[in-house]
């Protein structure tokens, strides 16, 4: 049966230039975010799969969390190093979802490697989605924003909205006392972040989904 989900599809950029520790490191902290992901609405999917050495794949069940998501997976490469960054592309549509990622399929699927085919110079974050013209410019706008706010994250920044950018976020005191800084340091840095922004346009995203 299929199931109407999205496709994150990514690959580390400039892997090539990294050690085989540090593309290491990066596939950890995205598999970590991704059984967080997996959390957030409690429905048991595949869990993130590696590809031809620095791509990497994720299901969401729930299309809405595409945007949010992505931030996020982008957040969890920069918490390794600020340098580094991932390309994500996302799909959404149709999926017939088997026991691993790489015997599912359907046309999450292949929207989601086609896009990312399709990323050009800087850009890192793309989206296609079978949805009426107004609402997919509309999407595709979120994103770019997304992608241009979220570029030039530092890994505290990155560390401090993934945290605050959940559906159901810690309080700023809870945050504080986890990472032991201060209340004004964590609000200072969630601004610098685009924080608020970046928050608003995943909401936005949502209400289309």
């Amino acid at each position: 049966m299929a199931d109407r989900c999205a496709v994150l599809t990514g690959d580390i950029v400039k892997s090539t230039e990294m050690s085989s520790s540090q593309v290491q490191a990066i596939m950890a902290s995205l598999a970590e975010q991704a059984e967080i992901i997996r959390r957030w609405d409690g429905v048991k999917v595949p869990e993130l799969e590696r590809s031809r050495g620095d791509g990497w794949q994720f299901v969401l069940p729930a299309p809405r969390w595409a945007l949010r998501a992505s931030l996020t997976m982008r957040a969890a490469v920069k918490q390794v190093d600020r340098a580094a960054d991932t390309r994500i592309s996302v799909g959404i549509g149709q999926a017939y979802l088997a026991s691993t990622l790489s015997s599912s399929e359907g046309p999450a699927f292949e929207r989601s490697g086609r896009e990312l085919e399709r990323l050009k110079a800087r850009r890192r974050m793309g989206f296609y989605a079978d949805i009426p013209e107004p609402e997919l410019r509309l999407c595709s706008a979120l994103f770019g924003v997304c992608d241009a706010l979220s570029a030039s994250w530092t890994s505290r920044q990155a560390e401090i909205f993934t945290l605050l950018a959940a559906p159901d976020p810690p309080t700023v005191p809870h945050v504080s006392e986890t990472l032991e800084v201060t209340p004004q340091a964590i609000q200072a840095h969630f601004a610098k972040s685009g924080g608020a922004p970046l928050i608003h346009a995943a909401e936005a995203f949502e209400w289309i989904f």
